[in-house]
């Protein structure tokens, strides 16, 4: 049995193309006007595709994480993975993305760790029941 797979494409809520600004320093993220267009694809679908039954799936894709959620929803009710989510992006990841999946699959615990002196690195991690 498949125990990971590695595909080169971002992870968003409907496949296809997105906008993509490749940068260092933390600027990496996926915008309306970017320098670059990437393959994308939801882990609904790379998850059917590789035959992929998830156990842990970490979101940590700078500002995303929403999107990628959303393109998650049959793998999350299927096969309630634990889950890590980076919730520091910004201000309104820190009360929507936890109200985004507590009304959605209240099946999860939530526990959120923070692992720096600085604003980055907050992560809610979600433990099925």
């Amino acid at each position: 049995k498949l125990n990971a797979f590695c595909e080169n494409c971002a992870v968003v809520s409907n496949n296809g193309t997105v906008n993509f600004n490749g940068g260092i320093f933390g600027s990496c993220r996926v915008v309306s006007d970017g320098s670059e267009t990437v393959e994308a694809a939801t882990i609904d679908f790379l998850c059917q595709k590789h035959s992929f039954e998830p156990t842990y799936i970490k979101y940590d894709i700078e500002g995303s994480e929403a999107d990628a959620l959303i393109g998650s929803h049959n793998v999350i009710e299927k096969f309630k993975p634990r889950l890590a989510v980076s919730i520091y992006h910004s201000n309104e990841d820190m009360v929507e993305l936890i109200r985004y999946i507590h009304q959605k699959y209240p099946f999860y615990n939530f526990y959120v760790r923070h692992y720096s002196g600085f604003f980055a690195e907050t992560i809610l991690y979600c433990i099925p029941q």
